[in-house]
Parts: C-alpha cells; structure tokens; sequence
C-alpha cells in the first residue's frame, strides 16, 4: 500500500514538474499594459501545417524552382547575408531552435506618446528542449560580439544574465540600409530644411531563461516576463477584459493571432493630438472641429480592439479579423458597416464566369441618414451647408426637383458587385477589366431617373467624359450614359477619358464604365448560362464564413485571376512595375525588380493550376463587435 501512494506520489510530482517546465503562452507571460501581441503559439505544429497547405505545395512545386530560386539568391545575398554580417549571427542557427511560441509584443511600459520615450519591443522564443543549444548559441553569440570590439554589457534580472549590445548612434541606420537600399534613397530624398534629430546609442538585450529567448528593449519588462514564468503574481495580458473577448471567441486552436489594444491607442492619440491642438480663432466663419469630436462622431472611440487569427487544417485556411466594436458604442462608419441580416447569395442572373462577386446588404437609406447625423455631429455648419446643396441639386433642369427624395428616397438595401476576366493582356485591360455595381431600389426607373436629372450635382459639366451622352434604348431599356472626369492611362503617359453607363432593371440600377456589361446585365434577365451559385462547394465554403444570409458574401475566383497574372507576366514582366506602381517606377526601381523577379521564368499556369481554387469572405456580427471572415478550400487536386 505505502509503495503504491509513493508511486501515485511520484507520478503526480512528475506531471507537476513537466507542467512547470512548459513555458505559459504569451498572454500569461506578457504584462497587462501590452499594446501589441503576435503569436505562433506552437512552431512545431505550425511548419507541419504550413507543409501540407496548398501554398507550401506550390513552393515545393519543381516547375516553380527556376523562380523562387533567383528569387531566394535575391533574398540571402542582399537581405539575410548583411544583417548576418553586421549582428554577427545566422539565422539559420537560431530557426533551428525555434521549436514552441514565437511572440512580438509592443509594451507601453509608462509612453505617453511623447517623442523622447518609446514603447517596449519584446521578443520571445521558446526552445522546448532545446535550451541547452541555445544558451551555447547565445555564448557563441555573446564572444562573437566582443571580439568584433561591439560594446556589451551583463547584468542579471532575477538571477538570469542578460546581455546588452550598445549599438552607437546611426549603427542600425547602417544595418538596414545596407540590406535595404531602398531606405538609403528615401533618406537621400529628405530635404535639408527638415532638421534631424538627435541619434541615441541603440541598445539590444537578449538573454535566456529556461527554454526561452528573450530579446528586447526594456528591463522592466524583461522582470515582468520572469516573475510570470516562476510562478509569481503580477497583471497580465490575459486578466484584460478585452484580451479575454477576443481569446475566447477567437484564439483557440489558432495557428497564429495577433491583438491590439486600439482603445490604449486612441487615448494616447487623443492626449497627443490635444496637446497641439490650438484654439479656434474668432474670424472663423466654419471653424475646423476639435479632433477628438471628429473621432467621437465617426465612432472611433468605440473601438477597443483590433485582432486576427488563422487556422489551416486538411479543408482550407481561413482568417478572421475581429473588430472589437460593442453593439452600444457603434455609431458613426461602424453603424454604416454593419449590414442588414438578409440573403446575401449571389442571384441567378451572375453567372459562374465571374472572377469577383460581392454582395452586401446595406440599406441605403439608413446610411444616409447615419452619414447627416455623423456631420451634424460634428459640425452643424458642414451638415447644413450639405442640406443647401441638396436641395439646389437639379434645380437648373426641374425646378421641382427634390434629389433627396427622389435619389435618396429609392434606395434600397442590397448592393452588388461582379467582376470578369480581363479581355485581353495590355496594361489598360488587366488593370481595368470588366466589372459592374448594382443598387437596389423600390423604384429602379425613379431612381435612374433622378440620377440624370441630379446629374450637374453628381459630376461637373466641366470634367469632361467620352461616349455617347444621354440615352439610347435596348431591349425596352434605357440606358444612360454621364460623363466621368478622365483619369490617368496605366502607364501614366496619356489622359484617358471615360463615361458610366447605368440602367434600370430587375429592381436594381446597374453602374459600369463598360458598356456592354451594362448591356448583358439587361440580357440576363432573359436567363441562360449556368448561376454563379450553383459552383461546386460555394454553400459549404459561405457556411465557414457566417453563411449566405448574414448580410454580406465575398467571392474571389483565385485560379482565374491567378491564371491572368501569371501569363501577363510571363510575356511582360515590365507590366508588374505598372500594374503595382502605377507607371512610377524609374529605371533604377525596373533594374533591381528584374533582379529580384524575373517573371520570365514562371511556368505555364497549367503546371500549377491545381494550386488554386476560389475563396469566400462573410461578415459575422455579434454584441462584442464585427467579425470578417475569410475562407479558401483546398484545391481538390491539392488534396
């Protein structure tokens, strides 16, 4: 009997021990002012994931090597090899280790927001059993240091050493320039009117406590991470009522997470913001809001928290972005987000071959409305100038015209938008390929109506436009063409003029630049083709989003945009400079992009086509805030 309770005793102090020996996640080790945290919780587990997702498989695809391989040279001679120069380090070594946690918290740590104090920037890493390698890499480490003639000093932090590097001032300037050309041309950009600052010395501290790699800026916080990790009492991350929201509701078994503490910020924004603030002067006939009456009126005060998680699993990866707004604080733009609970499935007139869909249930009138109350708020001069200008609207062509009743008054509650392939491969057409918005209306035809009617208000007479301007009938439609002030070819070398085209049918106004999408929006209604809706796994992919009557539904077909893309590319890599850039990349930015991507070298898109899918994206409300979520199922050829 006495052996059998030393054994039981022996068993429970073993588990004890084991337990003690694990290192507490983030929010138990990080203190309760955190402004900032982002976590992989377990590295381990999170490369075994990331292994068998369809992203990873492409990177192992071998028809993807000649890319990624120039790619990575790229990578290792101009980034990894100079900071591993200048820190006298390699990263490889210390990957190797990172077998637990990986976590980087911003900590406020007493900053106000002033310019002379900064917030505290934490690094951790947990070894696992790996802790003894890393105490010999952080020797390593340390000697390298010194014999580089690096000033270092130790000291000890409730008994562990701890090392600090003292970098001299402009050292880290050097660092990042080096392995980053592009911030000594913005640096060489500034102007010598802009006095520079005193530099401090730059100090890094980096030490090891069982397990775990802590690297920072701030002792205070270090002390606060290690009382946590041996048991002791002290606030943490994870007793903060807004931490404990998000956690719970999206946290668990997340591949990885990230949280800000956006009400922390926004006070300290605020106390910035006012402290410069100046008085309003007596001449002012429209005098400018406070700030912190603007923010008040557009709802930012009631948002607490901004956070993201993302999980993979054999189905898909999905992330969702979590807006920590409570039902009793939204006002503002975060009553204009929040869309109404109704179907939000596309309708049987999108058809399968669309490359983007979106429909959102907003209901234009409670919009309105939210957006006069929001400028009434925060100037009551701003909102009765809007009233006067509404009401002159369309005066010039009927002099009983209201545009507030007749434009706003037709609003509905649905919107949506759908996007095509491009029709070709130019600049002009990948960057603008064929796309159309639908408003709903109770009465599409008065609502049409009054957008020609309210049209000098809508758009100057003097922008200009291209088409046909007025209306022209088809298939016992009207279609209306405005003029559209000219924009800005791709390349930016030419003007390009452009007009909208709408019409009223089906219960909606149909918006698009081009007109035959106009033209086959009032087609389909004669039906033909197979639905958008009707796509293999689009129901059981909306349901890992909130469904398809939660008020908003996303859709993104990846293989098709991806497929227009990558051959764009492979015939003219230059089309990445101006599809990203807008034309404003000069030859040195052309050069080193060649060096880095040559887009050449991609394979056919039907080598890897099996990489890609669709995904979708819904919008879930609840009391504590709006989730977003995102949604791709696995390829079925990637399975």
């Amino acid at each position: 009997m006495i052996r059998k309770c030393y054994a039981v005793l022996s068993l429970v102090l073993l588990l004890t021990l084991n337990v003690k020996a694990q290192t507490p996640p983030p929010e138990k080790l990080l203190p309760s002012d955190t402004l900032v945290l982002f976590t992989i919780p377990d590295l381990d587990k999170a490369r075994a994931d990331i292994k068998s997702n369809p992203a990873s498989q492409l990177y192992s695809e071998p028809a993807m090597q000649p890319f990624l391989k120039k790619v990575m040279a790229k990578w290792n001679s101009d980034i990894i090899a100079p900071l591993e120069r200048e820190m006298g380090i390699k990263f490889a070594d210390y990957l190797a280790l990172a077998k637990g946690q990986l976590t980087i918290a911003v900590v406020r740590d007493g900053w106000e927001g002033q310019d002379d104090k900064e917030p505290a920037l934490i690094l951790l890493i947990d070894s696992k059993d790996k802790g003894s390698d890393l105490e010999s890499k952080l020797t390593e480490l340390r000697k390298r240091w010194t014999d580089t003639g690096k000033q270092v000093k130790t000291e000890k932090i409730r008994d562990v050493d701890f090392h600090t590097v003292i970098l001299p001032p402009g050292e880290m300037d050097k660092i990042l320039t080096n392995a980053f050309p592009s911030k000594k041309e913005k640096d060489e950009d500034e102007t010598e009117a802009e006095p520079k600052k005193a530099q401090k010395p730059t100090e890094i501290t980096i030490g090891r406590s069982g397990s775990l790699f802590l690297m920072g800026n701030s002792k205070r916080v270090f002390e606060k991470v290690l009382i946590k990790q041996s048991g002791g009492s002290l606030p943490t991350l994870d007793e903060v009522p807004n931490y404990q929201g998000a956690h719970n509701a999206m946290f668990r078994d997340s591949m990885f997470y990230a949280w800000v503490n956006t009400q922390s910020f926004y006070d300290i924004l605020i106390k910035s913001i006012m402290a410069d603030q100046k008085p309003p002067s007596a001449d002012d006939a429209m005098p400018m809001p406070a700030p912190d009456k603007i923010m008040e009126a557009l709802g930012l005060r009631g948002v607490k928290t901004l956070a993201m998680s993302g999980q993979l699993t054999g189905e898909g990866s999905s992330i969702q972005m979590h807006l920590g707004v409570p039902q009793d604080q939204r006002k503002g733009i975060f009553q204009i987000l929040v869309p109404e609970a109704k179907d939000s499935s596309p309708p049987d007139f999108v058809s399968a071959d669309v490359t983007k869909f979106m429909r959102w249930r907003l209901n234009g009138q409670k919009l309105w409305t939210t957006v006069e109350s929001t400028l009434n708020s925060i100037s009551p001069q701003m909102g009765g100038l809007l009233q006067m200008t509404l009401g002159a609207a369309g005066k010039d062509k009927d002099p009983n015209f209201d545009l507030k009743k007749q434009l706003i008054g037709n609003l509905g509650d649905d919107i949506i938008s759908y996007e095509k392939a491009p029709t070709g491969t130019s600049i002009e057409q990948l960057a603008s390929p064929p796309s159309i918005v639908l408003v709903g209306s109770p009465n599409a035809e008065q609502l049409a109506s009054a957008i020609k009617t309210g049209s000098s208000f809508l758009v100057s007479p003097m922008a200009g436009g291209a088409g046909d301007k007025g209306e022209r009938e088809f298939l016992g439609k009207k279609i209306f063409t405005l003029p559209m002030p000219a924009t800005v070819s791709a390349d930016g070398k030419r003007p390009v003029e452009r007009a909208l085209h709408y019409v009223a049918s089906g219960g909606y106004v149909a918006f698009s630049t081009e007109a035959s999408m106009v033209e086959e929006y009032v087609r389909s209604a004669q039906g033909g083709g197979r639905p958008l809706k009707e796509t293999a796994g689009l129901a059981e992919a909306a349901q890992k989003v909130g469904g398809m009557s939660s008020g908003l539904l996303v859709y993104e077909n990846q293989a098709a945009t991806a497929k227009v893309m990558i051959t764009a590319l492979r015939k003219n890599p230059e089309m990445f400079d101006m599809l990203f850039s807008g034309g404003m990349v000069n030859e040195e930015g052309k050069k080193r992009r060649a060096e880095w991507f040559d887009f050449a070298l991609l394979p056919e898109f039907s080598a890897i086509e099996k990489y890609f899918h669709f995904s979708v994206g819904g919008f879930v409300i609840n009391e504590q805030g709006m989730n977003y979520k995102f949604y791709s199922p696995t390829p079925p050829k990637a399975k």
